[in-house]
């Protein structure tokens, strides 16, 4: 079964949309995405390098307290007995789940199970959406809205406002003189102490390590991007 069709049965058995191409991971078997009391949820297959996984991400209401959702949510009952992934990385609004496998994948109804059990972890310390704009929390916006691949809710005065920062920014960066003596000259500092260190390791391990060379590199990039502040592309 290919990541498309597989994908569309979990949104099926989740009570989900099914959305091809779309989602926060970019993939083209896009991902699932629906709301089920209040809480925001996303579930996808994604791959980092050979590793391949089912990705489950519940967006709610910002909580005071987000360390404590770790241990809420593994510790739950429902969640515990499962033995199914395990818990990838949480913030004050949203809790991201991560399911590998290597040949087969969970079952469809497994993972819309285990989403299901997250939701109710969830509950013990966050609070769903309640139709209202996540962002100024108080306009009335009952659709969901793609934000750079993220459904949330927000209404049209924030998304206009969004925009307009993201067009501020770029008319700043556009003004913004480049400064390439001061790039050159931290670009020659970083590669000067990069070889010292990579030298002085080298004497003393008496051996020389390419990620050295590779690790230098990084560094007067990083130096040059640093001490320019603009960087302009020359075709």
């Amino acid at each position: 079964m290919n990541d498309s069709e597989y994908t569309k049965q979990i949104a099926e058995r989740a009570g989900l949309q099914y959305y091809p191409g779309k989602g926060p991971w970019g993939r083209k078997s896009g991902c699932a995405i629906g709301v089920r009391d209040g809480y925001v949820t996303t579930i996808g297959v994604s791959h980092v390098g050979n590793q391949r996984f089912v990705a489950i991400l519940l967006h709610f209401k910002k909580t005071q307290h987000p360390e404590m959702l770790k241990g809420a949510v593994t510790g739950f009952p429902g969640v515990a007995q499962r033995k199914q992934g395990k818990f990838a990385e949480s913030g004050p609004d949203f809790l991201r789940w991560s399911w590998a496998y290597s040949l087969s994948k969970p079952k469809p109804e497994e993972v819309a199970g285990l989403a299901d059990a997250l939701r109710e972890a969830l509950k013990q310390n966050t609070e769903g959406f309640d139709g209202k704009c996540a962002k100024c929390g108080s306009t009335s916006t009952p659709g969901l809205t793609l934000q750079n691949g993220m459904p949330t809710y927000i209404c049209a005065s924030c998304q206009q406002q969004a925009q307009s920062e993201l067009d501020q920014a770029a008319i700043n960066y556009a003004a913004m003189t480049p400064n390439y003596p001061n790039g050159l000259v931290l670009g020659i500092l970083a590669a000067a102490l990069g070889g010292v260190a990579w030298g002085f390791v080298a004497y003393w391990l008496d051996r020389i390590f390419l990620w050295g060379a590779i690790l230098i590199g990084f560094g007067v990039a990083w130096a040059v991007v640093k001490g320019t502040k603009k960087v302009n592309l020359f075709v």
